[in-house]
C-alpha cells in the first residue's frame, strides 16, 4: 500500500507534521466552504452540486457529499491505475462533522450588504485554497475531490488546470440541479486553481511539503 511505504519513510517529526497537515488542512477547507456558501455570491462548483442535490435528494448535505466522495473516490482511482483510494473517502466523512460545525458557529456570519458578501466569500476562499494545499501537502488523503486532484497532479498535470476543469465540470451539474450560481461561482473556477498553486508554492519553500519529498524518494528506489 503506497500510504504505507510513504508512512515508512517519515522520520518521526514528519509524522506528526503530516498529521497535523491533514486534519488541518480539513478544518481550514470546510471552513472555507461554509464562508463561500454565507457570502450568498455563488458556491463553488462542487459545494453548489453537492447542496443542490442534497436538497434534490431530500437528504442532509453529508450524504451527498458521501455520494460525491464514491465517485471521486472511482476516479482517482482509474487515473492512478490501482486501487480505490478508500482512505480519502474516510476523509469526507471527517468532513461532514466539521461542516456541520462551522455552520453552526458561523450560522450568524451571513453576507447582506454587498461588502460584507465580497469580504465573507474572499476568506472562504483563501480558507479553500489553503486548505488543499495543507492536504496536498501530508501523505494523507484530503477529501475525495481533492485526492481526485492530487492524482491528476502525480501524473504531471497542472492543479490549477484541473481545478478549473472539476469546479466547471461541477458547476454545470449544480446548474441542471438548481443549485445557488454566481460570480462566486466564476471566481472559485477561475481562481481556486492558482490559489492553491501559490500557497503550496509557499508550504514547499517552507519545507512543509512531506508528500513531495517522499514520493521523490520512492521514484528514486523505482528507477534505480
Amino acid at each position: 500500500m503506497i500510504l504505507l511505504r510513504k508512512w515508512k519513510l517519515l522520520t518521526g517529526a514528519e509524522r506528526v507534521l503530516a498529521v497535523i497537515l491533514w486534519a488541518g488542512g480539513l478544518a481550514v477547507l470546510t471552513l472555507g466552504v461554509v464562508l463561500t456558501i454565507n457570502g450568498h455570491l455563488g458556491a463553488g462548483g462542487v459545494d453548489a452540486m453537492n447542496f443542490s442535490m442534497a436538497e434534490r435528494l431530500r437528504v442532509n448535505t453529508s450524504v451527498a457529499i458521501w455520494i460525491t466522495g464514491v465517485v471521486s473516490v472511482a476516479l482517482a482511482a482509474l487515473v492512478r491505475r490501482g486501487r480505490p483510494n478508500v482512505l480519502a473517502f474516510g476523509a469526507s466523512l471527517a468532513m461532514g462533522v466539521f461542516t456541520d460545525l462551522w455552520k453552526h458557529v458561523l450560522s450568524q456570519v451571513q453576507g447582506v450588504l454587498l461588502r460584507e458578501k465580497i469580504v465573507i466569500f474572499a476568506a472562504g476562499m483563501v480558507c479553500i485554497a489553503l486548505g488543499v494545499a495543507l492536504t496536498m501537502c501530508s501523505v494523507f488523503p484530503g477529501s475525495p475531490v481533492d485526492d481526485l486532484l492530487k492524482a491528476f497532479v502525480e501524473r504531471g498535470r497542472r492543479a490549477w488546470l484541473v481545478k478549473i476543469l472539476i469546479e466547471g465540470f461541477c458547476g454545470v451539474a449544480a446548474y441542471f440541479l438548481g443549485g445557488e450560481l454566481g460570480l462566486g461561482t466564476l471566481l472559485v473556477v477561475f481562481g481556486l486553481g492558482p490559489l492553491i498553486d501559490l500557497f503550496r508554492g509557499i508550504l514547499t519553500r517552507c519545507h512543509m511539503d512531506v508528500d513531495a519529498r517522499v514520493r521523490a524518494q520512492l521514484e528514486e528506489k523505482h528507477e534505480s
